[in-house]
């Protein structure tokens, strides 16, 4: 085809062979986007050039600014060259393509122009133009084209309708994308392209609140191509609005297996004889919420995390363990010190270390967490400063908050290596893991936790953590000691957790123990009545600050490692005889 369209181009232009030589440069067009998939400007440049000949040898004129957009207005309105019709319209649809493809919207609005008894001002306009073109029969039965001209038509007709579904559903008009999604389908509906049509569909409906239409819609998505990943993703999200949080986590695990395993491409049977196909020429859409799909790693963090969040914590163990080892590979080192900046859009990998900590020690896989907790220990020891001031009113800038993240995050590694210890029945090694974790937490010193910017403030946040963490190593600490008998320490660190944060119901609990230990029964009793008369209050406020809590704290708090049923027992009887009232206690 090469070498003919050269042969041609050799001779001087005359008008016998203007059907030949357009019919010759649209096969040629056809057959370099068959291969190469994506339109260069070499084409314009190849159907720029065969149109100059024509209209040269039909002595037509079109010097008035010599354009390429000059030469298609004399080609199309020309009388003498109407015989051609069908050829020219039909290069002109391949022109369209590949000028729409280079995103130069206002030449293919340009082209369509004389196709139109009004003016085309923009793609929605457009879309009617090119819905009512009809493509002149073949006037010469002996020469013959690679690819129906009626399906170039068809690729152009979908894209643009394609293109303003994607441009309303960012306008949030659901209703109108859906009408030119199903414009697109109706004109060129090959598997693949569907499967991207009903995933946008599938999206518009989630967005309207039509979830159970939503999910048939991304089905037939994936039902018509499995590597329409993003209908997966969006599958996740509708089950996660529906509360199918099993459904949700199991779709987010077959993406992973798609994500991670791509099988080979395997055509259509129905669509081998596409020689080119909409898809290769529909990058427009990647700017489309609906068709964002996850990385890898991202993907495997939600999958960690959700899975945690939803108590399935053996999967999520797993999935924790999984996630690890690939960041471990993608880095192509060892884990980078967590104040290293993170693969967006990930949680830093510290976070994703306590997570998997906690995640580890819910699934009584002690010794796995302890290595993944004492590595968080090593890589951060070197980066913690000996003393900061944080005014919770003020921004700080990225060095600032990275040292105060490193104290928080450490301190919460070893706030989870003495919950482990404990767990392992070594009081003494607990105490001191504790300990740590508040050595380091006063570091830290917040000013300007009341002021008006604490609603908005991210060290207001960091400042809530840091008093959780520390309440948390007070109550531990105050537990150990109970094992140990030494009910002076125990009744202090009871104490100083209750100053910490007063609306943590496990210190209260531990206060009580403590002081019932101590036979000191008046001040139980006075210390529950005090509790009893603020419980609205410190409810509401326990729960506003398990709100700003990450993950792996928040599962610290929710479940308790320490209880001792018989002094809790005890503790309730006592208080039965006393206040002769049903109780409601916080934390049996």
């Amino acid at each position: 085809m090469d070498q003919l369209f050269r042969k041609i181009k050799d001779l001087h232009p005359v008008k016998q062979l203007t059907s030949l030589e357009l019919t010759v440069a649209y096969n040629l067009v056809i057959m370099h986007l068959n291969v190469e998939l994506c339109a260069k400007e070499e084409h314009n440049q190849l159907i720029g050039g065969v149109l100059a000949r024509v209209v040269e040898a039909h002595h037509l004129d079109c010097s008035k600014d010599g354009s390429f957009s000059r030469l298609w207005n004399t080609a199309l309105s020309a009388n003498c060259l109407l015989e051609h019709a069908n050829i020219i319209q039909s290069l002109a649809g391949l022109q369209a393509l590949i000028w729409w493809t280079q995103k130069k919207f206002q030449e293919v609005l340009n082209l369509f122009q004389s196709k139109a008894t009004f003016p085309i001002t923009d793609q929605f306009i457009l879309t009617i133009v090119l819905k009512s073109w009809e493509i002149p029969d073949e006037e010469n039965k002996n020469i013959h084209k690679v690819f129906k001209p009626s399906l170039i038509k068809d690729i152009v007709y979908a894209a643009v309708s394609f293109q303003q579904g994607v441009v309303q559903m960012a306008q949030e008009d659901y209703g109108t994308a859906l009408d030119l999604f199903q414009e697109a389908a109706e004109s060129c509906a090959t598997k693949s392209l569907m499967a991207r049509i009903f995933n946008h569909q599938g999206y518009c409906f989630m967005q309207k609140g039509l979830l159970h239409l939503a999910l048939e819609y991304l089905k037939s998505a994936i039902q018509k191509n499995h590597k329409c990943y993003s209908a997966f993703y969006n599958s996740a999200l509708v089950y996660k609005h529906l509360g199918r949080h099993k459904a949700e986590v199991e779709t987010l695990f077959m993406l992973d297996c798609c994500l991670a395993n791509p099988s080979e491409p395997v055509g259509n049977i129905d669509e081998w004889y596409y020689i080119i196909a909409s898809d290769a020429f529909m990058e427009i859409e990647s700017s489309s919420q609906a068709s964002w799909v996850p990385s890898l790693s991202e993907l495997r963090y939600l999958l960690a995390h959700n899975s945690f969040k939803y108590k399935m914590i053996d999967q999520a163990a797993d999935y924790y363990m999984k996630l690890i080892r690939f960041l471990r590979e993608e880095m192509n080192e060892e884990m980078s010190a967590p104040h290293v900046p993170n693969m967006a859009p990930l949680p830093p990998i510290a976070e994703i270390l306590l997570e998997t900590t906690e995640c580890l020690i819910q699934s009584e896989r002690l010794q796995e967490a302890m290595v993944v907790c004492e590595e968080l220990i090593i890589k951060t020891k070197d980066v913690i400063p000996s003393r900061m001031i944080i005014d919770c009113a003020k921004d700080v800038d990225n060095v600032v908050n990275e040292q105060l993240n490193c104290i928080l995050w450490t301190s919460a590694a070893h706030l989870l290596k003495a919950k482990m210890h404990a767990l392992e029945d070594e009081p003494k090694t607990s105490i001191t893991a504790y300990t740590s974790c508040m050595n380091l937490l006063l570091k830290v010193q917040f000013t300007n936790k009341d002021g008006v910017k604490q609603s908005i403030s991210p060290q207001h946040k960091q400042a809530v953590i840091s008093e959780v963490l520390k309440c948390c190593a007070f109550v531990g600490r105050s537990h150990q000691f109970l094992l140990l008998e030494n009910l002076k320490e125990a009744l202090q660190n009871a104490h100083l957790g209750i100053q910490t944060v007063p609306a943590c119901p496990e210190a209260v609990e531990c206060l009580l123990i403590c002081l019932l230990k101590m036979d000191r029964k008046a001040e139980v009793e006075s210390q529950w009545r005090t509790f009893k008369s603020n419980k609205s209050r410190l409810d509401g406020q326990w729960k506003s600050i398990k709100c700003s809590l990450p993950l792996f704290l928040l599962e610290y708090v929710n479940n308790k490692y320490f209880k001792n049923k018989s002094l809790m027992r005890d503790v309730r009887n006592f208080l039965d005889e006393v206040v002769k009232l049903e109780l409601n206690f916080p934390c049996v």
